[in-house]
């Protein structure tokens, strides 16, 4: 029973760790590169790029594997990915001319980084309490500005 339980709590905290990546990739190209994606869609009208800014992960993960997770997280990944989904959707679709986008692309951006912030926030407090090592057995950190060299 004990060991059933480690290896779920094992199992949640690589699936955390995923999508806390998927999350970080996707939220950082989306702000990072907006004005080289943006400045594509002026110059080529092109929307082919946008897929690989806008590429993730998650919607690949089945729903039994969600089932671990709280209801906090999932409402806050439901909010974060809704916001990008929708993003995609009017990248895809609009007939905006560029300067137009851009505007909105500003906006929604301001709104995925809120979401973003509380979803990080979601699911670095999940992490801390999947498989968190008592205080007691918690082997000792190393912190690189002490450490003790031998003396010559």
């Amino acid at each position: 029973m004990e060991r059933e339980m480690k290896d779920q709590q094992i199992i949640v905290r690589s699936l955390l760790v995923l999508i806390k990546l998927d999350a970080e990739s996707l939220f950082e190209r989306l702000k990072y590169n907006f004005r080289e994606y943006m400045q594509i869609f002026a110059n080529k009208r092109t929307r082919e790029h946008f897929k690989d800014v806008l590429r993730t992960r998650f919607f690949e993960i089945p729903i039994t594997d969600l089932k671990y997770l709280s209801e906090e997280l999932l409402l806050a990944l439901d909010k974060f990915y809704k916001e990008v989904d929708g993003l995609k959707w009017y990248l895809n679709a609009t007939e905006d001319m560029p300067a137009t986008v851009e505007d909105r692309v500003v906006r929604v951006l301001r709104d995925i980084q809120i979401h973003y912030d509380l979803l990080k926030l979601y699911l670095e407090a999940e992490l801390g309490h999947v498989g968190a090592v008592p205080p007691s057995q918690e082997e000792p950190t190393l912190d690189p500005f002490k450490i003790d060299l031998p003396e010559s």
